[in-house]
C-alpha cells in the first residue's frame, strides 16, 4: 500500500505568519532559540541520548485541565523543528507532541514515524504501536508490525512501552495472552533504566513501583509458574497488602488458596 506524504514535511512547507514588523536576524535567532528551549523542556523524549531535559512520557504531554499547554507546545516544537532543520531530536519532539494533540487523527503520522523507528528510536517504535492500537483499521500497518515495534521499545526499557506490553500479554487483544511474558515485562518495568541521559522522568519511581505490583499479581494469579516464582509473587503481594494496599486483596486471597 502506498504511504501518504509525511505530514511533517507538509508542515515544513507552510509559512509562518509574518511578524508585525520586519524581523532582524538577531530577533529571528532569539525566537527560534526560545522555541527550542520550550520544546526541549516540554517534549523531551524518553531514552533519547540527545535529550536536553528530563524525559516526558507520552501520556504526560496531555493536560486535560489545560489543553492550551499542549497546543502551545506543538507550536513551539514546530517552530523549533523548522528553525533548526536536521535536528532529529526536535523532529521527534514535534512529532510526538503533534500526535498527542491530534484528537485521534494519528494514522497520517505513520510516514514520519517509520524512518525514526527504523533508526532504533524506542519512542518512535512505541508511537508506531500507539497509532495502530488506537485506530487499527485506519493505518497501513499490519498488526505484526505494530506488535514488533512495541516489543522493540519495551525490550529497550521504554517506560510507556513496558506498561503497554504488560497489558497486551495479560489481556490482549493484539497478542496471545501469556502470563510468563507479562511477568517478564513487569519485571522489566520494575528494573527499567533511567529514562533520560542525565535526568529521571517525573513518573519513573511510580512506574517501577507499579512494575513490582504487577509482577506480584501476575505471579500469584497467572498460570504456568513454578512454585519458587509463585512464592516470590506471594512475598510481593503480602508485603503490599500488609502495608495497606487493599487493591492486593484478591491476589492475596488467591495466593492463600
Amino acid at each position: 500500500m502506498a504511504r501518504p506524504f509525511p505530514i511533517l514535511a507538509i508542515a515544513a512547507l507552510v509559512a509562518f505568519p509574518l511578524p508585525a514588523a520586519a524581523e532582524t536576524a538577531g530577533e529571528k535567532e532569539a525566537r527560534i532559540r526560545a522555541a527550542i528551549e520550550v520544546c526541549d523542556k516540554g517534549a523531551a523524549v524518553p531514552l533519547d541520548p540527545t535529550a536536553l531535559a528530563a524525559p516526558v512520557q507520552f501520556h504526560e504531554l496531555i493536560d486535560l485541565a489545560d489543553p492550551t499547554r499542549l497546543r502551545d507546545l506543538v507550536a513551539a516544537c514546530r517552530e523549533a523543528m523548522i528553525g533548526a532543520p536536521g535536528e532529529t531530536r526536535l523532529t521527534l519532539q514535534h512529532l510526538r507532541s503533534a500526535i498527542a494533540a491530534s484528537n485521534g487523527q494519528r494514522a497520517v503520522f505513520i510516514p514520519d514515524i517509520l524512518p525514526l523507528a527504523a533508526s532504533a528510536s524506542a519512542e518512535a517504535n512505541f508511537l508506531l504501536y500507539l497509532v495502530y492500537r488506537d485506530a487499527p483499521l485506519e493505518t497501513a500497518l499490519a498488526r505484526e508490525e505494530a506488535v514488533a515495534a512495541l516489543i522493540a521499545a519495551a525490550d529497550a526499557g521504554h517506560q510507556s512501552a513496558l506498561g503497554a506490553a504488560i497489558v497486551e500479554f495479560r489481556f490482549g487483544p493484539n497478542v496471545v495472552r501469556d502470563a510468563s511474558r507479562a511477568a517478564h515485562y513487569a519485571e522489566g518495568m520494575m528494573t527499567m533504566p533511567r529514562q533520560g541521559p542525565t535526568l529521571a522522568g517525573a513518573s519513573e519511581e511510580q512506574a517501577r513501583a507499579w512494575g513490582r505490583r504487577y509482577l506480584g499479581e501476575i505471579l500469584v494469579t497467572g498460570t504456568g509458574f513454578a512454585d519458587a516464582e509463585r512464592a516470590r509473587g506471594f512475598a510481593i503481594v503480602s508485603d503490599l497488602y500488609e502495608a495497606g494496599d487493599r487493591g492486593m486483596l484478591v491476589p492475596y486471597l488467591t495466593a492463600l488458596r
